[in-house]
C-alpha cells in the first residue's frame, strides 16, 4: 500500500483533465515545487496560530500576574495586621494580668483594713451610713479625707448632711 501525495494527487488532476501530459517533466516539477511551497505556508500559519496562542496565553498569564501580585500585597497588609493585632492582644493580656495581679493585691488589703461604719442624722431626720476605713495610724473617709481619729457623727455632718 502506498501513500498518494498531495503532488502526486494534484498531477493525476491535471492529466486527467487534458491540461498537463505525462510526457510533461517542467510541469510534474512545477506542481511539485508549488506543493512543497503549500506544505511550508502549512507550516508557517500552524507557527502563527501557535504564536497567537501563546500571545493570549501570556496575556492571561500577565493577567493572572497581576492578580497574585494584588494579593500578595494584600496577603502582606494582613500580616502587618495580624502582627499588630498580636502586639495589641499581647498588651491586653498584660494589661488584665496587672489588673487582675493589683486586684489580688487590693483584696488582700481590703481584708487587712478596718472598717467602721459611723451613723448620722440628716437634717429631715432620716439616717445615713458613712464608712470609714482605718489605713496604718489614721482612718480615711468616702472623700479621702483622712482624719488622725476615728471622726464622730459631729465631724462628718459637716460633709455630709448637705446631700
Amino acid at each position: 500500500m502506498f501513500k498518494i501525495t498531495r503532488a502526486a494527487t494534484i498531477i493525476l488532476i491535471f492529466i486527467s483533465s487534458g491540461c498537463l501530459s505525462t510526457s510533461s517533466k517542467s510541469d510534474t516539477i512545477s506542481i511539485y515545487l508549488l506543493d512543497q511551497r503549500i506544505n511550508r505556508l502549512e507550516s508557517s500559519i500552524k507557527e502563527i496560530n501557535e504564536k497567537i496562542i501563546i500571545k493570549k496565553d501570556l496575556q492571561k498569564y500577565d493577567s493572572l500576574n497581576l492578580k497574585i501580585k494584588a494579593l500578595e500585597k494584600y496577603t502582606n497588609e494582613f500580616e502587618i495586621l495580624e502582627g499588630q493585632l498580636s502586639l495589641i492582644d499581647s498588651k491586653y493580656n498584660r494589661l488584665l494580668e496587672n489588673s487582675i495581679q493589683k486586684t489580688k493585691e487590693l483584696s488582700s488589703l481590703d481584708i487587712q483594713k478596718e472598717v467602721t461604719i459611723v451613723w448620722i442624722t440628716m437634717k429631715n431626720k432620716s439616717r445615713k451610713p458613712i464608712q470609714i476605713v482605718k489605713d496604718k495610724d489614721v482612718w480615711i473617709g468616702p472623700l479621702s479625707e483622712v482624719y488622725v481619729t476615728l471622726p464622730t457623727e459631729k465631724d462628718l455632718k459637716l460633709l455630709y448632711s448637705k446631700n
